[in-house]
């Protein structure tokens, strides 16, 4: 699915999103999509900066990819599915966390 500007997203966490998250691990978790090193996420920036300093300082750094949208690249290593669980938690989607976390490695990073 393109977004607005273009960019070929994988998921829509918030459909009224202004940040493009690119998550990239160095191995290949995302064989489902054309880019198995990559995906790219449709996130709304104040949901993630009310859920973090970490995540302000990060989005403070994105860069402008078209108009009103801003475009942020992050690489993962280990869990990549950790990461995954604190966007839909910061987004408030509760149906996607799942009921046991014995699946996540580590979500302090």
């Amino acid at each position: 699915m393109a977004g607005s500007n273009g960019h070929f997203l994988n998921y829509v966490l918030d459909a009224n999103g202004d940040l493009i998250l690119r998550i990239t691990h160095s191995r290949p978790h995302f064989e489902m999509f054309d880019d198995p090193y990559s995906k790219s996420l449709l996130v709304d920036s104040r949901a993630l900066s009310r859920a973090s300093k970490k995540w302000t300082e990060m989005i403070n750094t994105a860069s402008q990819c078209g108009k009103g949208c801003r475009h942020l690249v992050i690489h993962v290593e280990g869990d990549y599915r950790s990461h995954e669980l604190l966007l839909n938690i910061a987004h408030g989607r509760f149906g996607q966390v799942p009921e046991s976390l014995q699946h996540v490695t580590d979500v302090t990073e």
